[in-house]
């Protein structure tokens, strides 16, 4: 959490960098939220509108779907180049300023806002496969499930459903299940 300046240290390409990663965050999270509309809509999943096994008007886990809105904007809104700002300054001694701690920043906050909009994803798709109910999933699938039904319950009745994405957040984050994926080749260590 240190920065030192250094002369002649030129940053361009790292902001470039992290505003090229922020960009295609973009593309992740639309991705994503397109999912979890998809498995609450019944005429393109063929389950119970908005994943709710009682049906009427229980809102089941639509309420998700503003909080999914939100975060996707706020994702777009990060994805903003910072390093487009770049000017001269100390008295035009320094050619370019390519806001690189900016892009950082932004990158982090960002990241933060992706880990959300997945964990929704991911209780959304505990809820579909509870409502399917397959003979067989495959073994991550499985495996993060079973993560993931371990700390909350399926849904049964409307509920606040805030406290079970942090849970399930904190569930996908944690270092065990991270260690497993790391070992079958499904994520960075």
């Amino acid at each position: 959490n240190e920065m030192l300046s250094t002369p002649n240290f030129h940053t361009p390409a790292l902001a470039l960098a992290l505003d090229t990663l922020a960009i295609a965050h973009v593309h992740l999270a639309t991705a994503s939220a397109q999912r979890i509309l998809k498995l609450m809509n019944p005429h393109l999943s063929g389950l119970p509108k908005y994943l709710s096994p009682i049906g009427g008007a229980s809102a089941g886990l639509l309420p998700l779907q503003k909080t999914v809105a939100a975060l996707l904007a706020e994702i777009r809104l990060c994805a903003q180049p910072a390093s487009l700002d770049a000017i001269a300054v100390s008295e035009m001694v320094e050619d370019v300023a390519p806001q690189t701690p900016l892009a950082a920043r932004k990158l982090a906050s960002q990241t933060d806002l992706l880990q959300w909009l997945i964990a929704i994803e991911a209780l959304v798709a505990a809820q579909a496969v509870d409502l399917r109910k397959p003979k067989s999933l495959g073994r991550v699938a499985k495996m993060l499930h079973s993560t993931i039904r371990a700390t909350v319950p399926s849904l049964h009745e409307d509920r606040a459903t805030g406290p079970d994405v942090a849970v399930v957040r904190q569930a996908i984050n944690a270092a065990e299940l991270r260690s497993v994926l790391a070992n079958i080749g499904l994520t960075a260590q």
